[in-house]
């Protein structure tokens, strides 16, 4: 007997004890691949400031994952730090200072990542910011 297709739901935390973890409703970004369609916009916008999601939830609040340039590379970090930086911090703390989360968790590579957290009274705020880079 051939077994039933069955949809990506994501296991509850502890192999079954203590909550679930939430499942939301997913839609396909530019570079096709399945996100939680409140955090698409966030995605997107990472995504054209070159960086690299590696996993993203819509909470709330928000949060993206991700790496910068070749993550390949054994200095990648760099990178990832020039767009946290260089760029990201560099135009959302004036803004936003502590209402939003930004930071690099170092690791050898590829392990090294960033995460953004925004919370859904700031994600218009945020878009928008992150579109006039």
């Amino acid at each position: 007997m051939k077994p039933e297709p069955r949809s990506y739901v994501p296991s509850p935390v502890g192999a079954g004890e203590g909550e679930s973890v939430p499942c939301h409703r997913q839609v396909l970004t530019k570079v096709l691949v399945p996100v939680d369609a409140g955090v698409r916009p966030l995605v997107d916008e990472l995504t054209r400031l070159g960086a690299q999601t590696i996993s993203s939830c819509e909470g709330p609040p928000a949060r993206v994952y991700f790496e910068a340039g070749e993550s390949w590379r054994e200095n990648s970090w760099k990178d990832l730090c020039m767009l946290v930086f260089g760029v990201l911090g560099r135009h959302l703390h004036p803004k936003f200072g502590d209402s939003i989360e930004l930071k690099v968790q170092y690791g050898a590579a590829p392990a090294s990542q960033a995460v953004l957290v925004v919370h859904p009274q700031r994600m218009r705020e945020v878009l928008a910011a992150l579109a006039q880079i």
